[in-house]
């Protein structure tokens, strides 16, 4: 199954027809989204204060909605990475003497 991207006008979009008291399936089927989907960008609209109802929609409730959206997650630097680290000064001497990566591994 792939996924696709969404973008930031559709997730305005979605908000707008939320905050105006659209359903949340309604609002699937008309932006050919999943009602997951929807569900989620919902909530994380509500978690940044938005609500039915609301006004107006700014750019900076957008761009906090987006950054709700986004997933946290920061995971550690494997083995290799510490063993590069460890031979940095002497991976660097060797590129600046033209040696091929290749070479250099």
């Amino acid at each position: 199954m792939a996924y696709r991207e969404v973008t930031m006008v559709e997730i305005k979009e979605v908000l707008l027809l939320w905050m105006s008291g659209a359903k949340k399936k309604r609002i699937a089927a008309q932006l050919s989204l999943d009602v997951k989907t929807v569900r989620r960008y919902i909530a994380a609209g509500e978690s940044t204060g938005l609500a039915v109802g609301a006004v107006e929609l700014t750019e900076e409730q957008v761009g906090a909605v987006v950054l709700a959206l986004q997933p946290s997650v920061e995971r550690a630097h494997g083995d290799g990475w510490q063993t590069c680290e460890s031979e940095r000064a002497e991976i660097k001497r060797l590129l600046e003497q033209e040696v091929r990566l290749s070479k250099v591994r």
